[in-house]
């Protein structure tokens, strides 16, 4: 039954012939036991090691089903290694495939079920979950910059402005002066002046505090010239 994928059925009459040899003090007990854990959890290694081939092909959608099938094992066996091992996998999946918000749950949840069983792989995960947030980081910040690309402004700066926010929810320092810069060059674009050199001055300042001198270099020399920018229009405005 476990095989064909009935695993809670399987797993409870494997439990049950278990019990039955252990009340019955049965000399074959012993080794219904050790049979009863070899299939169940060669399955679990069969599934996981399926899952993780059908990765390296990348053939995303059948490593999660192989994935899901895994978890929904390991669970029923109550395996808190197995279980942070599987979440762990499909965290990094959905977060590949663009479920940000459902990959890090997954790999948060990995991360809780290892804490409060005292086991290793903490750090390891908590590293992951980092490298996570930042290529969404960087992702939100390119989705901003390719709007920009093509002529859609207003959606170009929304797009900024999310991705801004994102980076500092996560501390994600080191794209913020360059999505900053970006969401200034928009609002600037738009006339919108004021706004736009706030943005690039703000950019500046985290350059500056991050020690970034070629994008401390890049933002002087643009809030300069769209200050330049600026006056020239005023001045013209005035003599008008």
């Amino acid at each position: 039954m476990i095989d064909e994928g009935d695993f809670k059925d399987g797993v409870k009459r494997a439990s049950q012939a278990i019990e039955i040899a252990k009340q019955h003090n049965l000399p074959e007990r012993e080794k219904i036991e050790n049979i009863a854990l070899t299939v169940q959890y060669g399955k679990l290694r069969h599934l996981f090691d399926s899952a993780q081939e059908k990765c390296e092909s990348q053939k995303f959608d059948e490593v999660l089903n192989l994935a899901h099938q895994c978890l929904e094992l390991s669970e029923i066996l109550k395996d808190v290694h197995w279980c942070s091992e599987v979440l762990s996998m499909l965290g990094q999946i959905k977060a590949h495939q663009g479920d940000y918000e459902g990959g890090v749950q997954d790999l948060e949840k990995a991360v809780s079920l290892l804490q409060e069983n005292q086991l290793d792989g903490v750090e390891e995960l908590q590293e992951i979950i980092f490298i996570v947030k930042n290529n969404e980081a960087v992702r939100l910040h390119e989705k901003a910059n390719f709007a920009a690309q093509k002529g859609n402004l207003e959606e170009a700066i929304e797009l900024a402005q999310k991705a801004y926010e994102f980076q500092c929810s996560v501390n994600h320092k080191n794209i913020q002066p360059a999505t900053l810069g970006l969401l200034g060059q928009l609002l600037l674009a738009q006339n919108r002046s004021a706004e736009g050199l706030k943005q690039l001055q703000q950019a500046l300042d985290i350059a500056q505090e991050l020690q970034a001198q070629e994008a401390i270099n890049q933002l002087q020399e643009m809030i300069s010239v769209f200050s330049r920018k600026i006056e020239d229009q005023d001045i013209g405005g005035e003599q008008l």
